[in-house]
């Protein structure tokens, strides 16, 4: 099983961007009749970068709550930041939000 497929989701809502990550069901994953239980231990980091080198950074470490159930294409769990609308002006550029990406296995 890919215990490591997750889906990243950023939306604007009620003034606020909203980031989530939540465990998603992989390529390689089973069939939807059976719970997929484990992932592997991680830490992703969301790196946001705005004017004048503001800085706001995501992290995101495993804790064990990202069981998909059977039937299910996502786990109920998500983890949830946001950038509320007082942070917005500056952690955009010219009306862009700029952000790095980082995974990393904890072994």
């Amino acid at each position: 099983m890919s215990s490591q497929c997750f889906k990243i989701l950023v939306e604007f809502k009620n003034n606020n961007f909203i980031f989530s990550l939540g465990r998603w069901r992989g390529k390689y994953d089973d069939a939807l009749d059976s719970d997929i239980e484990t992932t592997k231990d991680f830490k992703f980091c969301i790196h946001l970068v705005g004017k004048n080198e503001k800085q706001k950074v995501f992290n995101y470490i495993n804790k064990g709550k990202y069981t998909i159930l059977k039937g299910e294409m996502s786990s109920k769990y998500w983890y949830n930041d946001m950038i509320d609308n007082g942070e917005i002006d500056s952690l955009t550029i010219d009306g862009y939000i700029y952000l790095h990406c980082s995974f990393k296995n904890i072994i």
